[in-house]
């Protein structure tokens, strides 16, 4: 006795099954998309990611900014150079590009490392600062403010002394507006960070 198999329901379009059209709808969407989108809603959330984006585009507008003063053809020589580019081209990464054609953020992020690591030993070193760090979000902005200060230090520093590296290089024809526009430039970065620690956005 043959049995009667059911025919096959084809996908039903609409309905509570969620047809194509919305599971094409959720697969374009994706968490980062959803998380935007919901923190644009909030409008605190949304002002503090607007200035994050304007402080980015300040930074992006910057690290295209040329120093006077700079052989180019020489610095792109030097970093092509077999076995002379190696270190020069690590800097760059640290500096997001800004080495490679000297702009006025050429020393990017380095000082303010340097500064950090340095704190953070001198801070284990000296019992008057234990204690600083252990205040709570008092000690943290004090311990943060005396970073901001060895950084300008590290930055004048690392500032002469690249102007001086590139200058035996042939790179820098004028001492002057390099070795001073490097070390404005990175205090200005340093400001910009201050502003969104100010505003909660780092720690």
């Amino acid at each position: 006795m043959a049995v009667k198999r059911p025919a096959a329901q084809s996908p039903s379009l609409g309905g509570s099954g969620g047809g194509p059209t919305r599971r094409a709808s959720r697969a374009t969407s994706t968490p980062f998309i959803d998380a935007m989108q919901a923190a644009f809603r909030i409008p605190e959330l949304r002002r503090r990611l607007i200035f994050v984006f304007l402080m980015f585009g300040v930074y992006c507008v910057g690290l295209h900014i040329p120093i006077p003063g700079v052989n180019e053809a020489a610095l792109k020589s030097a970093f092509n150079r077999p076995g002379g580019g190696g270190i020069l081209n690590l800097v760059d990464v640290f500096s997001g590009g800004a080495l490679k054609q000297f702009g006025i953020f050429a020393l990017g992020i380095i000082p303010y490392i340097n500064a950090s690591i340095i704190m953070q030993l001198l801070t284990f070193a000296i019992p008057s600062w234990q204690e600083l760090a252990r205040e709570g979000d008092s000690g943290r902005k004090e311990i943060a403010k005396k970073t901001r200060y060895l950084t300008f230090g590290l930055a004048i520093l690392q500032g002469i002394g690249s102007t001086y590296y590139f200058h035996g290089l042939g790179i820098i024809t004028d001492l002057n507006h390099p070795r001073v526009t490097t070390w404005r430039g990175n205090e200005f970065r340093s400001d910009l960070g201050k502003k969104m620690m100010d505003k909660g956005l780092i720690i």
